[in-house]
């Protein structure tokens, strides 16, 4: 006897303790995540104003301005650390998601379901916004249709999306966006791009 296709009901069904899981985890991030990134950004700042100050000021020399440079630097470098885990569980729910929607949907349906995020359907912006997630440490994204969605997210959201100079995971940027503040709210989605 051959086995069966997997319906939506499966999918949904069969990763609803990891998909609990990671949301539970994103609460908690989230909670934790907010205050030390805000601190950390006041405190780059407050060293980087220390580091120009000390550039353009005669009565420092070449080491104190390079330890000062050093401090803003270092004090970046913790702001994105402290972002990593939640940008991980984020892209892993939007890895999820793809799954189903690769074993459910036809080619052609993968990007013209759900509710609309700006101009795009849902499915289009989990789908782009996974592989930018997955490959963000790659740099900026190089396949089209991938750059075409974060730069109609760029165009209708603002410049969060930018993905500037360096290489940067969006995937909690785009987390916001989608809005997806319980499972509840990822399991009505699904359903809807899953049918």
């Amino acid at each position: 006897m051959l086995p069966r296709e997997i319906t939506a009901e499966d999918f949904l069904e069969h990763t609803r303790p990891a998909v609990s899981m990671l949301f539970d985890a994103i609460g908690k991030e989230e909670i934790r995540f907010e205050p030390i990134k805000n601190l950390l950004q006041t405190k780059h700042k407050m060293r980087y104003w220390d580091f120009i100050n000390a550039d353009l000021n005669d009565d420092f020399d070449e080491i104190q301005i390079q330890s000062k440079f050093v401090q803003a630097a270092e004090t970046r470098m913790q702001a994105l650390l402290v972002s990593q885990s939640i940008e991980v569980l984020c892209g892993s729910v939007f890895q999820i998601a793809k799954q189903g929607m690769s074993l459910i949907l036809k080619k052609s349906d993968r990007y013209i379901k759900g509710r609309k995020i700006g101009t795009q359907y849902l499915s289009n912006v989990i789908w782009h916004g996974r592989n930018q997630a997955m490959h963000w440490e790659d740099g900026p994204p190089t396949l089209v249709f991938t750059k075409n969605c974060f730069k109609t997210l760029e165009k209708e959201f603002g410049n969060k999306f930018d993905f500037g100079t360096s290489p940067q995971n969006m995937a909690f940027v785009l987390w916001s966006v989608i809005d997806w503040n319980s499972y509840d709210d990822y399991l009505k989605d699904m359903k809807e791009i899953l049918k």
